[in-house]
């Protein structure tokens, strides 16, 4: 059995490579196939028997050919039917996305466009195809056992902003060898939630093709692009925008020249410090921060100072705090000054600069979780809490 089954294989295989019977559907093949080499066989014996009795030698022979000819076409004619509507089909095809706009980068209001190309190794009859345009959010956040004797227990959640579906490939045939294009357009929303990578507050936007067929599995694929997040429209303020940190020893106060910014640029900015008496400070360090929450978890903060972005394990430090799971990423950071004596009423100015990586992670809300930037001030003493502008 396992031998004749490899033989009609092979022999299916062959038939590829023959005009027409190449681009006809593999259970058709098969039926047509098996058809005509039991109806060849049959006839060619039943010609043969008669030709013999009516003719003798020669009659036989010339039966034999007939009768295999004649059975071959008609086993392959009802062979085909019996294959077509009886054996389960086989083949494949490799569907890919193609969009119009190189880059795949898109802004609110703007039309995602392109085409579902596929391309078909075998005949296959199709069902029918579908593609999806999508928007997900995924949460994630820890927490601890009640005895805290455990790790912490890692939980991913998701969340479904938008679905848009369009039917693009229709039921029919695909013929071996050849390919098909469907176009296919989808608006994005204006409110639409910007692409984010982040580490617990993510959000994707993708592209489904579900391309059916009768019995075999579907044909799925999927395609990411990214969606940019619109600029705030922020009033320029005169002399920038400043935070102020008064104390008993001195005040501290950053000054920005603006508050927007995208990825990749680099945040120019001054530590200004009035002192108010003299002290020492130990250190005064700039710092770039990026703050993801999410309203799930046991109320806690995860300070992050170190990851590898190639593994994804970082070194952070768990406390107590905030409401649901926060964490907070040093981006960047910046030493302005080692020890040093600041003198009463001798204000100093420290200008430093901030570069903020460019990994699609922007300024985020929704109600399942935010991510904000923050520039800030760390001004340390020795013995004392530090002074801190944000």
């Amino acid at each position: 059995m396992g031998f004749s089954k490899r033989w009609l294989r092979a022999a299916l295989t062959a038939t590829e490579n023959i005009p027409f019977v190449g681009w006809l559907q593999s259970n058709t093949r098969e039926g047509l196939l098996t058809g005509f080499l039991l109806g060849a066989f049959l006839l060619l014996l039943l010609g043969g028997l008669f030709g013999g009795l009516n003719r003798g030698p020669s009659g036989a022979v010339i039966g034999a050919l007939s009768g295999s000819l004649c059975g071959g076409a008609l086993g392959g004619l009802f062979g085909a039917i019996w294959g077509t509507l009886s054996l389960p089909q086989e083949g494949a095809a490799r569907v890919s996305i193609a969009l119009d706009k190189d880059g795949g980068r898109y802004a609110p209001r703007e039309t995602v466009s392109g085409y579902v190309e596929i391309f078909a190794d075998d005949t296959l009859k199709l069902k029918g195809g579908q593609i999806y345009f999508i928007c997900r959010g995924f949460y994630a956040y820890d927490r601890m056992e009640e005895d805290q004797t455990q790790k912490p227990e890692f939980v991913r959640e998701s969340r479904q902003y938008l679905v848009q579906q369009a039917n693009v490939v229709p039921p029919g045939i695909l013929r071996r060898g050849t390919s098909q294009r469907y176009p296919f357009s989808f608006d994005i929303p204006y409110d639409a939630l910007p692409s984010h990578h982040g580490y617990i507050c993510s959000v994707r936007w993708t592209l489904h093709v579900l391309l059916e067929a009768p019995d075999i599995a579907p044909i799925e694929v999927h395609r990411e692009l990214i969606v940019e997040a619109p600029v705030p429209a922020l009033p320029p303020v005169p002399g920038g925008y400043q935070s102020l940190t008064p104390s008993q020893i001195c005040q501290l106060a950053l000054i920005l020249p603006r508050v927007v910014y995208a990825e990749g640029e680099t945040v120019t900015a001054r530590a200004h410090i009035t002192p108010l008496e003299s002290f020492h400070a130990e250190e005064i360090r700039a710092v770039l921060l990026r703050v993801e929450n999410t309203p799930l978890g046991d109320d806690h903060i995860v300070y992050v100072d170190g990851w590898d972005p190639n593994s994804g394990l970082f070194r952070g430090t768990r406390q107590a705090g905030g409401k649901g799971t926060t964490y907070v990423w040093l981006e960047d950071e910046l030493t302005l000054s080692g020890p040093v004596k600041l003198e009463i009423a001798e204000s100093v100015t420290y200008p430093f600069s901030l570069r903020i990586p460019a990994q699609w992670r922007p300024t985020l809300s929704t109600k399942d979780g935010k991510v904000i930037w923050k520039v800030g001030l760390i001004l340390s003493r020795p013995g004392h809490a530090d002074i801190r502008a944000f």
